[in-house]
């Protein structure tokens, strides 16, 4: 059993819709082995009602992803620095792909105004 941590760089991200949308803070990398992630991450600099979840988003070829995304946590809001809970096994998401690459799931929790985050953070992956 390896694990590996993932950086997620600093990104500033701005938000309209009230849907969850999954941006990439990686390209696409092997899922072979891949068992248990989990993501600390820090949130600075919010303007407004935005929310924010690490994720990850599984495919056989990088020009058509899977449409599942998997939330690790609940949403959280505002500036923090939030700590990695339990493991989230996943090999039941990765048994029937080749790909993942990880990032955030960000929506605006409330309509009609634009939010914006600046997100970074480390994602903890074992692999077996």
């Amino acid at each position: 059993m390896q694990t590996k941590g993932i950086p997620l760089s600093w990104s500033t991200v701005s938000v309209n819709s009230t849907s969850n949308s999954f941006l990439p803070f990686t390209g696409w990398m092997s899922n072979a082995g891949m068992s248990k992630v989990r993501c600390a991450f820090e949130i600075i600099g919010t303007i407004g009602d935005i929310t924010v979840s690490p994720g990850y988003q599984i495919a056989d070829h990088p020009d058509s992803p899977g449409v599942a995304i998997a939330l690790l946590t609940t949403f959280d809001t505002g500036d923090d620095v939030y700590y990695p809970g339990s493991w989230k096994d996943v090999t039941g998401d990765v048994d029937d792909t080749m790909l993942v690459r990880f990032g955030f799931v960000v929506k605006n929790a409330s309509t009609g105004n634009v939010t914006t985050a600046r997100i970074s953070g480390t994602m903890q992956v074992v692999y077996e």
